[in-house]
């Protein structure tokens, strides 16, 4: 594993595609460790690296999950274990699409600011023991376990925290972001990596976690197919895109619809009301509770603001750059500009200087057929998107 780049700042995360669509800055991303590159490509080719090294990237860039809204107890400095350190129980872990994952917990620890339990791993099943030196580093973990407390968009984290002792096991690892297992007597000491190696904090405060099982396996879903996912939750596009279907059930979330929001990158909830995820634009500087929509669509309007159209890579509305040709005319913005918009829908995108039709690829079919093509096309995966491609 990589070092952090350190416990201040922001990072970025969210999908960015063939140049332009979808991200945010890191100004406006909920994220720990900042400074150096502020952004995270996860494009179709960063979303098929399973390896190590996306795990590495991941812990290395502190990115932020609130899987699950876990009551939160605020009498935290009372509930402890024998080492007087605050004992933790984790909800439901989740995972992005890479061997790592994140739980929120409770009771809340510091202030009012996110806290997310981490593990990232490499290598296979087993138990392994945290106590060994090896795992103490974030240079050298192969597994990984840590504490972010208070993380901000503005500030960071305030302080962070590294298994000391405790045992890993993980029974099953199915597929990237897939895997089964559980932690064990788990001490979590402060300590401070951003200069590479681990500064353990003399007299700092200490977690624990007796037992916590985890199981991250996605539920899958098409969105706006058939309803797969449970009445509390939503059927969105995770912000790592998967080539065989292209939705995963989150649970709704709280935050006002517009609204600013604090997650991006949640696993397991979308952190706002029903109807809409937090997720940044590509020409604003913001994570806001965005419109999630349907780009292959008609009818009425598929977002409520004038300026916004639906975006095909993660089926939100936010503003893009809309070329004024229509289907099959020549573009006079650059490539992978939207096109031939109605009702808040580019139907188009404007490659190699043509208005080209966008379709959907049915999962699993590999773009032989597609709803948005003619009898006499295929949808083309040229893009390399794995979940929508253009007619021809």
């Amino acid at each position: 594993m990589r070092s952090p780049l350190g416990l201040g700042g922001c990072s970025f995360v969210g999908l960015v595609f063939a140049a332009s669509l979808v991200g945010c800055s890191a100004a406006d991303a909920a994220g720990p460790p900042g400074g150096g590159d502020a952004s995270v490509d996860a494009s179709p080719e960063g979303a098929a690296d399973a390896s190590g090294e996306v795990a590495d990237d991941a812990a290395r860039d502190g990115v932020v999950d609130a899987p699950l809204d876990v009551a939160a107890d605020a009498q935290g400095e009372a509930a402890t274990d024998a080492g007087d350190c605050i004992e933790l129980t984790l909800g439901r872990m989740g995972s992005n699409g890479a061997a790592y994952g994140a739980a929120r917990f409770s009771p809340q620890i510091g202030a009012a600011g996110w806290d997310s339990f981490w593990l990232a791993f490499q290598g296979s099943t087993g138990t392994f023991d945290l106590s060994a030196s090896t795992e103490q580093e974030m240079t050298t973990c192969t597994h990984c376990v840590y504490v972010q407390e208070d993380v901000s968009a503005v500030t960071g984290l305030t302080r962070g925290y590294f298994a000391r002792s405790g045992t890993l096991t993980l029974t099953a690892i199915d597929a990237p972001g897939s895997f089964v297992g559980s932690v064990d007597d788990v001490r979590l000491e402060e300590a401070d990596w951003s200069a590479g190696s681990t500064q353990w904090v003399a007299g700092g405060a200490c977690l624990h976690v007796t037992h916590a099982a985890f199981d991250t396996h996605p539920t899958l879903c098409v969105p706006f197919g058939a309803t797969v996912c449970g009445s509390e939750q939503a059927c969105v596009v995770p912000w790592l895109p998967q080539s065989t279907v292209t939705g995963v059930c989150l649970d709704v979330g709280a935050a006002a619809a517009g609204g600013p929001c604090d997650d991006p990158t949640s696993t397991t909830s979308t952190d706002c009301v029903s109807g809409y995820q937090c997720t940044g634009g590509a020409l604003e500087n913001h994570m806001l509770c965005r419109k999630v929509c349907d780009p292959y669509g008609s009818g009425t309007p598929a977002c409520d603001v004038a300026d916004e159209t639906c975006d095909p890579i993660t089926y939100v509305c936010s503003r893009h750059d809309v070329d004024s040709a229509t289907e099959g005319g020549a573009c006079a913005l650059a490539d992978y500009s939207g096109c031939a918009a109605t009702d808040g829908r580019a139907a188009g995108w404007c490659v190699n200087g043509t208005c080209a039709k966008l379709c959907r690829i049915v999962p699993g079919d590999a773009g032989t057929t597609s709803p948005d093509c003619s009898s006499t096309q295929t949808c083309a995966d040229e893009l390399g998107a794995g979940t929508f491609g253009l007619c021809r």
